[in-house]
């Protein structure tokens, strides 16, 4: 359905922006990370966090809004309306307002771990750039979440200089003593 949709009503072809991602790395010698979070746990995780009720609820309207017919040609002013930041930001208001337990779940936490697998996989891979595809509702979100990643690796990378400084420190305690020791047994 989505691909029908995207490609005859929007004029998009589905799967494109895979495709330019990985030209786009290709030119600029980065590598293309598909780091999204298992679209099963993302689910899973969602049905979760709803209560029986909740979840009732979702099911009659998903079921209505896949009963009812689409409109039989969308207006490019529609398309571009929902390109807009305002259109993003209004849609994701109303749904987060009528099902705040899913927020977590499918937007917060997948944020979280696109912003992750970007970083790791930069870090992992010792590569200087990475590409990835990442939706436009999300993208503030996820570098956001990557600055925070890269503060918190750097505290760590911090974190264990010090403590490699703090052992070589005692490492040279313990050899100054040693070398005072036997020059006392020399000495007697």
């Amino acid at each position: 359905m989505q691909r029908a949709l995207s490609q005859d009503r929007l004029g998009v072809k589905a799967g494109a922006e895979f495709a330019a991602a990985a030209v786009a790395a290709d030119a600029v010698g980065a590598q293309l990370v598909l780091g999204d979070r298992p679209v099963e746990i993302t689910l899973q995780r969602a049905w979760d966090a709803l209560s029986w009720r909740r979840r009732a609820t979702l099911l009659a309207e998903l079921a209505r809004a896949a009963a009812a017919p689409l409109p039989p040609e969308l207006s490019a002013e529609l398309v571009e309306a929902l390109k807009q930041d305002g259109a993003v930001n209004s849609m994701f208001a109303q749904w987060s307002t009528r099902y705040p337990d899913l927020i977590s779940p499918l937007v917060a936490e997948r944020d979280l771990y696109l912003a992750w697998s970007l970083k790791r996989s930069k870090a992992v891979n010792g590569t200087s750039r990475v590409v990835g595809v990442i939706g436009k509702g999300h993208l503030q979100r996820v570098g956001c979440g990557i600055a925070v990643l890269s503060m918190v690796f750097q505290q760590q990378q911090q974190q264990q200089q010090q403590q490699q400084q703090q052992q070589q420190q005692q490492q040279q305690q313990q050899q100054q003593q040693q070398q005072q020791q036997q020059q006392q047994q020399r000495q007697h």
